[in-house]
């Protein structure tokens, strides 16, 4: 008769085994999301270069007959692609983040996936696909108008990544917002359609007449306009723009929604 087996010592488990699952429950929710988005409309990801394309076009055509020159260079579309771009990054982003936990909502009753994960994987996706898209009209409309724009590289990822981090923080403030003051979603929708008249996409914050610039300099979204436009266009430097202003703006934003996230979104959601 053979003796019994000695138990085997168990396997040494990570000290933080939440470290190393993080990526993979993000990436599993990038692919996700990533089907999801290419099926929700018949154009798939079309849409994301019609949508900016149709409107630039648009926006080039009215006031082409309106003015005879742009504020800045010859191009009308080259002028409101440097306005549209960032500002689609705030604000497509923002809205984006903001409807993570809802929308992955099934999956936030798994103990695998937290809320901070889904905002984190909506953020990294569309983030790319955002890039990728305005980058692609912008090569597009340069060879299809013969232009040879003098392009500041460091100006224009400066203002990339500040509307990047800009549509992080106000998304994931609003995540919390969306859950625990439902009034707050209909609030916003009313509040923010505006904002492409405040934010500098129309008119460059250094043409707006003296008594209204103060006001609009406290919008952050105008700031990542302003330095992409200032990487376009030399002339278009202004020392009003403070990029320190939108970052420490939207941090604030980000450190406020993560709080919010920790401690009452999930009892909110659940409720």
């Amino acid at each position: 008769m053979t003796p019994p087996e000695a138990p085997r010592p168990p396997l040494p488990q990570p000290r933080n085994p939440r470290l190393f699952k993080t990526p993979r429950v993000i990436i599993a929710l990038m692919l996700r999301e990533l089907e999801q988005h290419g099926s929700r409309t018949s154009l798939g990801f079309a849409w994301a270069f019609v949508e900016p394309a149709a409107t630039i076009a648009l926006m080039s055509l009215i006031f082409s007959l309106l003015i005879e020159n742009p504020p800045y260079g010859s191009s009308f579309a080259l002028f409101y692609l440097t306005g549209i771009a960032p500002f689609s990054l705030c604000i497509t982003l923002a809205a984006k983040v903001a409807a993570a936990p809802r929308l992955s909502r099934p999956l936030l009753n798994t103990p695998a996936v937290r809320p901070l994960d889904t905002i984190l994987a909506r953020f990294l996706l569309h983030s790319v696909i955002e890039v990728a898209v305005l980058s692609l009209l912008g090569a597009a409309l340069v060879l299809a108008l013969d232009l040879s724009p003098v392009i500041d590289a460091a100006l224009v990822l400066q203002a990339g990544a500040l509307a990047l981090l800009v549509g992080l923080g106000i998304g994931c403030l609003n995540a919390v917002l969306f859950a625990v003051l439902p009034a707050w979603e209909l609030i916003w929708s009313v509040v923010s359609r505006p904002l492409m008249l405040v934010s500098g996409v129309l008119l460059p914050l250094p043409l707006v007449p003296l008594p209204y610039q103060p006001a609009l300099w406290w919008n952050p979204l105008a700031h990542p306009v302003e330095l992409m436009r200032a990487g376009f266009y030399p002339q278009a430097g202004s020392l009003q723009v403070s990029g320190l202003y939108a970052a420490l703006v939207a941090l604030a934003c980000l450190v406020a929604g993560l709080i919010g996230l920790q401690r009452s979104l999930r009892d909110a959601m659940e409720a």
